[in-house]
């Protein structure tokens, strides 16, 4: 149950995720790069019923499950051999914090979408409003708090790819260890730099990884809330 649980998570967050990243990440590109992916993507026969066979099933058995463990509500829950000591602790807490991105994402996002109040065609203005709005102190709140989203999911993904590994027993020497250690570093660290550009680039229409491009939107949005 424990290599199922971990199993169902690491495969559809990481397609979730790394999709989402880059046809994200397209938006750096101009509004028509990154409608030219999003509708593509929409417009693919069939996707919905493998989004939710192969993605949001499996997803929902890891939150679930992950939640029981959270709660220590699975018991004899054991962690992998030669896990770092506090690798629980933070998966723990970082699941907490990725299951409540990407619940926002869903509410916000999947089911406009599913709905039909949303269209493909919406999602960039939509992003550009709702990441661009800053409150009265000047603070884009909606852009932190994706930021904070990504940096807890990047790094339960990565911790998580990790575990399932050392479970599967790929961390039996310590050279195997340092490279699972390094691989999923970098995994992580690289998922929040994509992520966190894009999310900068919507709020500000400058690039976190270097230099500033045109606009995200045409409109430039100065509203506070």
């Amino acid at each position: 149950m424990l290599r199922l649980h971990s199993a169902t998570g690491m495969m559809p967050l990481t397609v979730f995720f790394a999709l989402h990243l880059w046809i994200n990440a397209r938006a750096t590109q101009g509004r028509r790069a990154y409608e030219t992916w999003a509708c593509a993507l929409h417009s693919i026969p069939g996707r919905s019923v493998f989004e939710t066979l192969f993605i949001a099933v499996p997803l929902v058995f890891h939150a679930v499950y992950g939640v029981l463990i959270a709660l220590d509500r699975v018991p004899g829950y054991p962690d992998p051999p030669n896990a770092h000591p506090w690798s629980r602790s933070m998966e723990r807490a970082t699941g907490i914090g990725a299951l409540l991105f990407v619940a926002f994402h869903v509410v916000a996002i999947r089911l406009p979408l599913l709905t039909g109040e949303l269209v493909a065609e919406d999602l960039h203005p939509r992003l550009v409003d709702q990441l661009s709005t800053t409150n009265a102190l000047g603070v884009p709140v909606a852009a932190v708090l994706y930021l904070l989203g990504l940096a807890a999911t990047a790094y339960h993904l990565a911790n998580g790819v990790s575990r399932f590994c050392l479970r599967a027993g790929m961390g039996d020497t310590p050279r195997a260890r340092r490279v699972l250690s390094i691989s999923c570093t970098l995994l992580g660290s690289v998922s929040f730099l994509v992520g966190a550009n894009t999310v900068v680039y919507f709020a500000t229409g400058a690039s976190l990884l270097g230099g500033r491009g045109s606009p995200p939107s045409a409109v430039v949005i100065e509203r506070r809330v």
